[in-house]
Parts: structure tokens; C-alpha cells; sequence
């Protein structure tokens, strides 16, 4: 999954810098511990985030949210 900055907050998904960020739902997943991937507190993530909903968290936060067909490294 991948993020890039809304028209209104920086990058140009267009041009410009070209940054992104990575996030991958199992970053926000409590059933993980930390040394799976979990980077949020657990009380803080929710169980098996779907790549929609982190998509959607990250519209409602003002960034373009591009949903990619991939898995996470550490749980492929």
C-alpha cells in the first residue's frame, strides 16, 4: 500500500519529490506482536486491519492512498 501527500499538504503526486510511504496493515494489527511487524501500541491497533480501512484512515488524513497487490515481507 502506498501513500502520497494530498494536492493540498506538500508532495505533488504528480511530480515534484516523488516521496512515499509505505504502510502495511500489519503495522496497525493488536493480534501481532511487535517482532511480526506491529508498530502501533497494541491497545492502539485493531485485529487484521484490512488494506481498505488503512486506505481509508489515510484519505481521511489528507494523503492519495493507492492500494497495491503485495504482502508484508515478514508474514509473505
Amino acid at each position: 500500500m502506498v501513500f502520497r501527500r494530498g494536492k493540498d499538504g506538500g508532495d505533488d503526486p504528480g511530480g515534484g519529490s516523488g516521496k512515499r510511504i509505505i504502510l502495511w496493515p500489519a503495522y496497525f494489527d493488536s493480534t501481532l506482536p511487535r517482532r511480526l511487524g506491529r508498530r502501533v501500541p497494541r491497545d492502539m491497533g485493531v485485529p487484521s486491519p484490512r488494506p481498505e480501512d488503512v486506505a481509508e484512515a489515510a484519505r481521511r488524513a489528507g494523503f492519495e492512498a493507492v492500494v497495491e497487490e503485495s504482502s508484508y515481507p515478514r508474514l509473505w
